[in-house]
């Protein structure tokens, strides 16, 4: 009987693990999508950083000849 008991408390803790997995897959998603924008934003402003840094240090150099 106790073996019993132990299945059928694991096997509702799976369906409960489930259950609950199952409800976050709309929220993994919209955090994907989060995810995704601010890493295309921190791309962004690194490649405009960059740029500026590039056009300083060229700025430099025609200007000391």
């Amino acid at each position: 009987m106790k073996e019993f008991l132990v299945g059928l408390l694991f096997l509702s803790l799976v369906f409960l693990f489930a259950g609950v997995a199952f409800l976050l897959y709309p929220f993994i998603i919209v955090m994907g999508i989060l995810l995704r924008f601010l890493i295309i934003c921190a791309f962004f402003v690194f490649v405009i950083w960059f740029l500026g840094k590039m056009i300083l240090l060229l700025w430099e150099k025609i200007n000391r000849t």
